[in-house]
């Protein structure tokens, strides 16, 4: 067996204390950490082959920080220009421009032959803060004979970066046709769809350690008129590219064994006294550990619940807070229950309610439904149809924020060595909402529950939850339940909202169709011929 050397071994110990140094536990300090809620990005290939982009980041700050900086990978491109930056405030843009001085809301373009760093100064303390980055890249898309092809990855979080969703919309030359084939690249859990044959959306929640986000495109090679062109099919040239493929050598595969032991065994330190530090945050509280939980164990609005209980929000917490905010009063639904006219069913606001106890994103829903409305109502089916438009999706993002920011300010979380975590006490109600939710879904008869004259109070969480059809089932077995002056009693109303309103609201909001197609990504990394990638974070 061959001795590793005294001088081998002072070094390997060393490269573990170095990796050891920067693992998170020592570079999170407390009192400044950030994270990106939210990423947008717009891609747009024109007819020449170029790609205009538009990237919307949601910086959420705690500490001081001077700005943040984007990596735009060029490679598979003839590099970069018409770099423009804004900050959003009130969803206006205020341009900055550029310059090396660094002074504040000012920004730097550093170009090299492979990558372009942009680095914007806006100081930031304490908040949510917006950066919009536009740019174009020259000659993405490769030409051959039959095919033209698009290769791109769009986001590396290679910073490790905490990233709540990504989505990117992905718009061709022509519309989409069965001409067109097209995957997503990066982590399986990620979704593609094709929009109406608008465009390709791609999305990934919860984005880890460098997860890409990218995609393949191939379409008629007509679409293109200027562009790289290859005077070969495209099946000709995969087969040279993939016979010219060279087998890696052993001594390449040991160094990247040991390099990757290098780096996991810090990694794997570093968890395991995170876990340990957890654990022991935890363990001195007494949690609900219950099977079921019969009553709502809250009066959380809905969409906080979602927060609580998956991370995150969708449209359904959109109605259900209407729902919710109709139980307090405020919001008053209006129509001929007792007949089948459910599209004419609409809304109003209690203009005289308090909105003293209110949460900011309640007294934000109402204000944005206010928008809406005419004579003092707006009707189901007008929301229904509004939310195809890219206006309303702007509104839902901002209400979406305003949502996360009341779970902080309710201190939902606690930061325990760089990992932000549920509370004890919200961590307590969130088992007690996951057992209310297996309460339902287990529940036989309805004369089980103990109280009958709950389904306006349960119903908005059911909707959060997913278990509307649970519920749906017992409104109809409950010989009270019905009640034509309240619609929430009103089974008609119900299976209404159930069959149609609900359904199509949600599609309408991810403006998909029948012909729209969902497919995960390939769980591959952004390597075979795929250009772009770079990530995202602050300084």
């Amino acid at each position: 067996m061959r001795v590793i050397s005294r001088s081998m071994a002072i070094f390997i110990l060393g490269i573990i204390g170095f990796f050891v140094f920067l693992s998170p536990s020592n570079t999170w300090a407390a009192s400044k950490e950030y994270y990106i809620s939210n990423v947008n990005i717009e891609a747009k290939v024109d007819d020449k082959g170029n790609m205009n982009i538009e990237e919307t980041y949601k910086y959420n700050f705690t500490g001081k920080f001077n700005g943040i900086k984007r990596n735009i990978k060029t490679k598979g491109s003839d590099g970069v220009e018409d770099v423009k930056v804004s900050i959003v405030n009130n969803n206006k843009d205020e341009f900055i421009n550029e310059s090396n001085s660094e002074n504040n809301n000012t920004f730097q373009l550093n170009k090299s032959s492979s990558e372009a760093e942009v680095k914007i100064f806006s100081q930031s303390q304490d908040e949510e803060k917006v950066f919009k980055i536009r740019y174009t890249l020259k000659n993405v898309v490769t030409s051959y004979s039959d095919l033209s092809e698009l290769k791109w990855v769009f986001f590396e979080n290679e910073d490790n970066v905490k990233i709540d969703n990504i989505t990117v919309f992905l718009t061709l030359p022509n519309e989409i046709t069965k001409e067109v084939t097209y995957g997503g690249e990066g982590p399986k859990r990620g979704e593609l769809r094709n929009i109406d044959n608008k465009y390709i959306r791609l999305t990934l929640n919860d984005m880890e350690d460098n997860d890409i986000i990218g995609a393949s495109v191939l379409f008629p090679s007509t679409w293109i008129n200027t562009s790289k062109v290859l005077d070969k099919t495209y099946d000709e040239y995969s087969k040279e590219a993939k016979k010219d493929k060279t087998i890696t050598t052993v001594v390449i595969a040991s160094g990247i064994s040991i390099a990757v032991l290098l780096i996991t065994i810090p990694l794997y330190l570093s968890s395991k006294r995170r876990k340990k530090a957890i654990d022991k945050y935890r363990e001195d509280y007494v949690f609900f550990n219950g099977n079921l939980y019969e009553d709502i164990p809250s009066d959380l609005t809905p969409a906080l619940v979602s927060i609580l209980v998956n991370g995150r929000i969708d449209i359904n917490d959109f109605l259900a807070t209407i729902l919710y905010l109709s139980n307090k009063g405020i919001i008053k639904f209006e129509g001929n229950y007792s007949e089948d006219d459910y599209e004419n069913i609409s809304i109003s606001i209690d203009e005289n309610h308090s909105s003293a106890y209110l949460l900011d994103s309640e007294k934000y829903l109402i204000n944005w439904l206010k928008g809406y409305m005419k004579n003092g109502k707006v009707k189901l089916s007008k929301l229904q149809k509004v939310s195809q438009n890219e206006s309303f999706r702007e509104e839902y993002s901002s209400w979406e924020n305003i949502v996360d920011i009341d779970a902080e300010n309710l201190n939902f979380y606690t930061n325990i060595l760089g990992k932000q975590i549920l509370t004890n006490e919200y961590e307590d109600e969130r088992l007690k909402w996951r057992a209310f939710e297996r309460y339902f879904t287990n529940l036989n008869d309805v004369d089980d529950l103990k109280d009958l004259n709950i389904w306006s109070r349960i119903l908005p969480y059911a909707i959060a939850l997913d278990i509307f059809e649970d519920v749906q089932d017992f409104i109809k077995e409950d010989s009270n339940y019905y009640d034509s002056y309240n619609p929430m009693y009103n089974y008609g109303f119900m299976y209404f909202y159930a069959s149609s309103y609900h359904d199509n609201f949600n599609h309408n909001f991810s403006s998909s169709d029948s012909s729209s197609s969902t497919s995960n990504f390939s769980g591959g990394s952004g390597g075979g011929g795929f250009g772009g990638g770079g990530g995202s974070s602050a300084f």
